[in-house]
């Protein structure tokens, strides 16, 4: 296990080295001058000679492999550069919105797990009855609605017609609900047919059969033998959501107005802020692939069959 471990955590290395290549090039693609923008940000009219000066002191003057190998060589030093926009480190700026997000992610993930277990269970355990007609459908809703269309539609509901619940959530706890379940909606209807179509599989093996030959009863035959083989998989789409909430959340973070990386990430985006977009992907490749090694960790204590190589 600490060999396998210690390999993942190596390959980190050319993962990285790839997504800040491809990050960093990529973004001098766009058709904007970051000098530009940073001198209109501060109300200073862009003068010819200004804009020159300040492209040279922000090192645009030099070519592009130059600036990337500095800009890595920061990196590697914990250097992210720093913010057009805030006028702050990157590391400071990110790691300052991320608790909001690692709220907000926590929330729509034991929101997900809350609805999605034992609906999936009672889905496959109806098979082709009522309630597994109700939860499929639902799922199926789930599934297919956008989630900026939702976050929208709870707005106009919750917020403009029962003013039940702030449309700006700034961080609150009661700020949480709405984009808490926009994120979870999509995510439950993953789930319970993941689910539903997993248990319906293992309850037709043979082991079961054997079981209910034995005169085991049928819940615990679900809760002690079924639920623990069928948790592999959705293990691989817990760790899959977590690393997507984390970094995927944007829309949702923008709509509700939550002060998350993603909500800092579009801002970014609009105002060329490439320094703090550069280091974001950075941020946002290492969470994923740790996400899976933790994921790939985890898969042992479930399934012993199942071997680390």
């Amino acid at each position: 296990m600490k060999r396998y471990v210690i390999r993942r955590i190596l390959q980190l290395i050319p993962v990285l080295l790839g997504v800040s290549i491809l990050t960093f090039f990529l973004s001098y693609l766009a058709p904007s001058d970051p000098a530009q923008i940073l001198l209109n940000q501060m109300g200073i009219a862009p003068t010819q000679e200004l804009l020159e000066k300040t492209r040279e002191q922000m090192g645009l003057t030099q070519p592009v492999p130059v600036q990337y190998i500095n800009w890595l060589g920061g990196v590697i030093h914990g250097d992210f550069g720093t913010s057009y926009k805030y006028n702050y480190p990157v590391f400071d700026v990110i790691t300052s919105k991320l608790p909001a997000t690692l709220k907000l992610a926590g929330a729509a993930m034991l929101l997900t797990i809350l609805l999605a277990l034992p609906l999936g269970i009672l889905s496959s355990v109806y098979k082709n009855k009522l309630a597994d007609y109700l939860i499929r459908i639902f799922s199926l809703f789930g599934i297919s609605m956008p989630s900026f269309w939702l976050g929208l539609l709870l707005i106009y509901f919750f917020t403009y017609r029962l003013k039940l619940l702030p449309i700006i959530s700034n961080g609150a706890a009661v700020g949480i609900i709405l984009p808490a379940v926009t994120l979870a909606f999509s995510m439950v209807g993953k789930y319970v047919r993941q689910l539903r179509a997993a248990i319906l599989e293992e309850i037709h093996k043979d082991y079961v059969q054997g079981a209910y030959a034995r005169g085991v009863s049928a819940n615990k035959i679900l809760f002690f033998h079924v639920l623990p083989n069928v948790l592999v998989p959705i293990i691989t789409m817990l760790g899959l959501s977590v690393g997507g909430l984390l970094g995927g959340a944007a829309i949702v973070e923008t709509i509700f107005v939550w002060p998350g990386v993603g909500e800092m990430v579009v801002d970014a985006i609009f105002n060329r802020d490439y320094p703090l977009i550069q280091g974001y992907v950075i941020w946002m490749a290492l969470i994923y692939v740790l996400t899976n090694l933790i994921v790939d960790i985890i898969y042992t204590m479930f399934n012993h069959e199942i071997k680390l190589q």
